[in-house]
């Protein structure tokens, strides 16, 4: 065990970013799937892994840790692309007066030729469903309006709530979002709500990519080189103190 030890940290300069991306792996998995949070102890995890393994260099700290961001942003980002894409979510939001919405599409990934709307709506208040529309929207710029007159409407609770379901079998390829608009005493609307996405998990991970991955990126090197900093702090008034009680024993 000893000897195996030895061994990592005479060849820290590749053992320690290998391990630190072995445990921040770990570390992205529970996030993703547990815990969120734990995405931003991926910088305190490459800290002390090599910290453990004696890579002390601060410039080669620098450089193997952000060997270690960037191949772990890479990682973060398929995972969350696994999840996103194999999820069947039900969102529920509001329309900006308070209205209740619960909206999902089916199915919500994969290539299909025909995708189902399901929303539930609970006014809050009056509201004038013949002015309701559905908005898809696509990769593009695409849009496309669906009418409250194109939609099936089926009440429940003495015409409080409200589900409606659109069958749409013309989406082409892409990744989609939709919401919700009506009037009353002006435009009310929902926010954006994903899906679905009409094409590889492939695709969605490098549709995904830009924006997950230099975000990551930028919050683990920050972090760390932070704790760099602090550390080196720390490590040089020590320095000092010891550098003075020397003097003062002799």
């Amino acid at each position: 065990m000893v000897g195996y030890k030895d061994w990592i940290i005479k060849n820290n300069r590749v053992s320690a970013p290998v391990l630190a991306i072995l445990f921040s792996t770990l570390d992205v998995l529970a996030a993703v799937y547990f815990f969120g949070e734990l995405m931003f102890l991926v910088p305190v995890i490459t800290f002390f892994t090599f910290h453990y393994t004696k890579l002390y260099r601060f410039k080669l700290r620098l450089l193997a840790g952000a060997i270690v961001f960037i191949v772990i942003a890479f990682v973060a980002t398929g995972v969350l692309t696994s999840a996103v894409y194999n999820a069947h979510p039900t969102y529920t939001t509001q329309f900006t007066d308070g209205s209740t919405v619960n909206a999902t599409v089916s199915p919500y990934s994969g290539t299909s030729q025909s995708y189902t709307y399901t929303i539930y709506v609970t006014p809050n208040g009056t509201f004038d469903f013949n002015s309701l529309t559905l908005n898809i929207h696509g990769n593009g710029g695409f849009t496309k309006i669906v009418s409250y007159s194109e939609m099936t409407n089926q009440t429940f609770a003495g015409n409080d709530t409200h589900k409606l379901t659109y069958l749409d079998t013309s989406l082409a390829s892409g990744v989609f979002s939709y919401n919700l608009t009506a009037q009353k005493n002006g435009t009310i609307y929902t926010p954006e709500i994903s899906g679905p996405l009409n094409t590889s998990e492939f695709v969605v991970y490098t549709y995904l990519l830009p924006t997950y991955a230099i975000y990551y990126l930028i919050v683990f090197e920050l972090v760390y080189v932070a704790g760099l900093f602090i550390a080196r702090s720390i490590a040089g008034s020590r320095k000092y103190r010891e550098q003075q009680q020397q003097q003062k024993q002799q």
